[in-house]
């Protein structure tokens, strides 16, 4: 299971949509080419193959498409063939029936899902994240065509109040439904053991493991918390840091500090999803100093909570719909390694403050963000939609 939002989002989704009796097509370009079946589950990714052997009706449709939408396509040829090959896959299975299309991004998923469903008239959802905030000057660019996508969507739905925000910053009065992405509380939850993974990593009791669970990119915060790790360091050498997540621009870095400091911090790579909860619960704090607005929430924020652990972490984007600061967690100033380092050294000394706003957080997590609630809310959006 690869780190990330959206990943985790489908896969959940996904499961509870299976397990109601529903049948689920996936087209993403972040599985092998090709088709595979799994029960009522069917994972596609279009190659070239499927373009060039599209019937000449549907080039014609493809050109008639890149005409009205000429302000995103013209900006990017590939994104042009991405999206035609895309809609080639799926126009080969609007013939079984299928009941309705849920996008996820605006571009170019969402144009994709408004192509097909103004075509073949099947009511069309989309879901934004944080990809305005990430890709602003973009999508000003193709406004018209977030527009279009936006205004003939059936539902538009968000993650966050941050991120449903976001099409203030095009000049576009759109107000998604907010439905925050869940996480399985029942892996999750406090009673889940870290005592073995601690040992294997040769924690002591009396350590105070300081967490960073998600992808090595600078996105994520992983700078700031690498420049904050020498000031803890210099104060409180029983700190422990454990850096873990999927390999980015920023794993060398990670490298070189574990070098610097071999007996404080410690890393480790593309956790198996199904050991991540054990993870969690060997820690005492976790740490989430995301870069910047593009943040909805964060998975590694709920799962944290979930597990009872307090969260220290930025005071940017969707963040403070989930960690309210002296409650839930601490909130600090984005790219502060000092303000970040402050606030591990505070809570090392602790224990029983820990102890509160982990009790506080989980219980936020299991009343906001359990996947089953979460999930059964959007499958009755699509109910309600077809």
């Amino acid at each position: 299971m690869p780190f990330g939002g959206v990943p985790a989002f489908i896969k959940y989704l996904s499961e509870h949509l299976l397990r109601e009796g529903w049948n689920v097509y996936i087209l993403s370009g972040g599985y092998p080419k090709g088709t595979r079946i799994d029960g009522n589950l069917i994972l596609l990714k279009p190659g070239f193959f499927d373009l060039i052997s599209t019937p000449f009706s549907l080039s014609v449709n493809a050109i008639n498409a890149f005409a009205e939408h000429k302000d995103y396509f013209c900006s990017s040829t590939r994104d042009f063939l991405i999206c035609m090959s895309m809609i080639c896959q799926i126009e080969k299975l609007i013939g079984q029936k299928i009941s309705i299309i849920s996008s996820y991004h605006i571009l170019r998923n969402g144009l994709i899902g408004s192509i097909l469903s103004q075509r073949f008239n099947v009511p069309h959802i989309v879901t934004n994240f944080g990809e305005i905030y990430e890709h602003l000057n973009a999508y000003k660019k193709s406004k018209y065509t977030v527009n279009k996508i936006s205004s003939n969507a059936n539902r538009l739905l968000s993650v966050s109040n941050h991120c449903a925000k976001s099409y203030s910053l095009l000049d576009l009065n759109y107000f998604p439904e907010v439905i925050p992405v869940g996480i399985d509380v029942r892996r999750f939850n406090p009673k889940v053991s870290g005592k073995k993974v601690r040992i294997d990593f040769g924690f002591s009791q009396k350590d105070f493991v300081v967490l960073f669970m998600a992808r090595m990119i600078a996105d994520m915060g992983l700078n700031t918390l690498l420049e904050a790790i020498p000031k803890v360091l210099n104060e409180n050498k029983r700190i422990k840091f454990l850096i873990c997540g999927g390999k980015g621009e920023l794993t060398d870095k990670v490298k070189q500090v574990h070098r610097d400091h071999p007996d404080n911090v410690l890393f480790e790579t593309n956790i198996a999803f199904t050991d991540q909860p054990s993870y969690y619960a060997l820690a005492d704090v976790v740490v989430a100093p995301s870069a910047n607005s593009r943040a909805c929430m964060g998975m590694a924020i709920k799962e944290a909570m979930a597990t009872g652990k307090p969260v220290i972490a930025s005071n940017v984007g969707g963040i403070p719909e989930a960690v309210i600061n002296g409650f839930s967690g601490i909130l600090v100033k984005p790219e502060d390694p000092v303000d970040l380092a402050e606030a591990v050294l505070s809570l090392s000394s602790k224990q029983l403050y820990c102890q509160e706003l982990g009790n506080n957080g989980q219980a936020i997590a299991t009343r906001l963000f359990d996947e089953k609630i979460n999930n059964a809310m959007i499958e009755e959006i699509f109910r309600k939609t077809i």
